[in-house]
C-alpha cells in the first residue's frame, strides 16, 4: 500500500528492515513450538527462513512490497517465502 510505497523510498532500494525482536513475536514463536513439539506430524513453514538475515528482514523487491500489511504477505512475498519448499 501507501505506507510501505513510501516506507520503501524513505529507507531506498534495498527493501530490508531491521528485526524488530519484539516480545509478542517471542510469544508467538515458543507456542508455535510447543504445539510443533506437541504434534511432530505438522510442518512448520517459517517465512522468515527465506525473507529474514541477521541484517533484518526483506520487505520490498525493488519497488514492489512484499507485504499487504504488517503481518500479510502480499502474492510477490508469498511466492519469495515459499519458493523453496519442497511438497510430498
Amino acid at each position: 500500500g501507501a505506507f510501505f510505497g513510501a516506507f520503501v523510498r524513505r529507507i531506498g532500494r534495498m527493501g530490508v528492515a531491521p528485526p524488530t525482536g519484539s516480545p509478542e513475536e517471542a510469544e508467538a514463536r515458543r507456542l508455535v513450538a510447543l504445539v510443533a513439539r506437541a504434534h511432530p506430524e505438522v510442518k512448520v513453514i517459517d517465512p522468515e527462513e527465506m525473507l529474514c538475515s541477521t541484517a533484518g528482514c526483506r520487505f520490498a523487491l525493488g519497488n514492489q512490497t512484499l507485504f499487504v500489511d504488517s503481518q500479510h504477505l502480499s502474492s510477490l512475498g508469498a511466492q519469495i517465502a515459499l519458493s523453496e519448499m519442497k511438497l510430498p
